[in-house]
C-alpha cells in the first residue's frame, strides 16, 4: 500500500506558479519535501527559447520547480505535445519509476491520461464548473484521493461520491 505522507516521489502540475499568492499548494509541498522528492510543474513559457526545454530550480525547501519553455512558432496542439514530451523527459532524466501526481486544475488531464503514476490526487481548489467541467468529471474519474473546500463539495454529486467511495474500498493502494 502507498502512503502519501512517506510514499513515493511526487509531481505536482498547478494552475498557479509556485510563489504565487496562492499559499495551500507551494505550503503543503513544502512540508512534503522534507520526505520525498517534489518536482511542481509550472505553465510553460512561449517564445523564450527554439527547441521545447525546461530549467531546474530549488527552492529553500528543496521542492524541485521546473520551467518547461516552448517555441513560439508552435501551435496549441505542438504546445500540448511537446509540453507531454517534456514532462516524460523529466521523469526519465530524475529517474521518477514511482511517483504521485498532484494537481489543482483539470486542465492536467492532458497529461495524466498519458503517465503512470501510483497515485492522483485532487486538489479541488476552484470551481471548474462552468470552464472545464468535463475535464473535471474526468479528473474525479481518475483521482484517487480528491481534497476539497465547501464550494467544490457541493459539486461532487452523491453518485460521484459513492464511486469514488466504492474505489477507494476496492483499491486499496491510496491511505493518507
Amino acid at each position: 500500500m502507498t502512503n502519501l505522507e512517506n510514499g513515493t516521489d511526487l509531481i505536482v502540475f498547478s494552475s498557479h506558479k509556485f510563489d504565487s499568492n496562492e499559499v495551500r499548494t507551494p505550503t503543503l509541498m513544502d512540508q512534503f519535501s522534507t520526505r520525498k522528492r517534489v518536482y511542481f510543474i509550472e505553465a510553460p513559457i512561449i517564445g523564450v527559447s527554439s527547441t521545447p526545454t525546461y530549467f531546474l530550480k530549488k527552492n529553500d525547501h528543496e521542492v524541485t520547480i521546473i520551467q518547461p519553455y516552448l517555441p513560439n512558432e508552435t501551435s496549441i496542439f505542438e504546445q500540448h505535445e511537446a509540453s507531454l514530451n517534456l514532462v516524460k523527459e523529466l521523469i526519465a532524466d530524475e529517474h521518477l519509476s514511482h511517483y504521485t501526481l498532484w494537481t489543482d486544475t483539470p486542465k492536467a488531464m492532458a497529461f495524466i491520461r498519458h503517465l503512470n503514476p501510483e497515485i492522483i490526487v485532487y486538489d479541488c481548489l476552484k470551481d471548474y464548473s462552468k470552464s472545464h467541467s468535463e475535464l473535471e468529471h474526468e479528473l474525479f474519474q481518475y483521482a484517487d484521493v480528491v481534497l476539497t473546500s465547501g464550494l467544490a463539495e457541493k459539486r461532487f454529486s452523491p453518485v460521484e461520491e459513492m464511486k469514488f467511495q466504492m474505489r477507494q474500498a476496492t483499491s486499496g493502494h491510496a491511505s493518507a
